[in-house]
């Protein structure tokens, strides 16, 4: 499962079915995915970022976002500064995604300034079924400080 999540990332179709499946994986699960991913190859391209993104935004090991996901995109800040989707998983710390209800009764990520509506579409899939237990606030306020301080 950990070896496939990369390849899939290739499509939005592919980013629905990892954010999806993301979403529903138990705690020691997300845990092996993480830490099987090439965060920093994938901080610059154009679909894979957004799982990254999504990852940030549902972890509720925040130790775990800070070490393995985060200290990877920071480590290369000079390098990918200019570089649009490297920035929206920086902006999605800085300011982490918000979730509404929609008419359906189903969870999805709100509108933004940095993330096109239908990638934010293709990240909610599940969301509302996420085995995340975490505060959305209380891990938004971990994600700034984790950003902030480096930046």
């Amino acid at each position: 499962m950990k070896e496939t999540f990369p390849a899939v990332l290739a499509s939005k179709e592919g980013l629905r079915v990892a954010c999806a499946l993301f979403n529903v994986l138990e705690a020691k699960d997300r845990k092996v995915v993480i830490k099987s991913l090439p965060v920093a190859e994938m901080a610059t391209n154009k679909i894979a970022h957004l799982f990254l993104i999504h990852i940030a935004n549902s972890l509720d090991d925040t130790q775990l976002t800070k070490k393995k996901l985060m200290h990877e995109v920071l480590v290369k800040v000079d390098d990918h500064i200019d570089d649009i989707n490297f920035r929206n998983v920086l902006n999605a710390c800085l300011v982490p995604l918000e979730v509404e209800i929609n008419k359906e009764g189903e969870a999805r990520y709100k509108r933004n300034a940095f993330i096109a509506g239908d990638e934010l579409e293709a990240m909610s899939l599940l969301l509302g079924k996420s085995t995340s237990k975490k505060d959305r606030k209380v891990r938004a306020a971990e994600l700034f400080k984790i950003v902030q301080g480096p930046l």
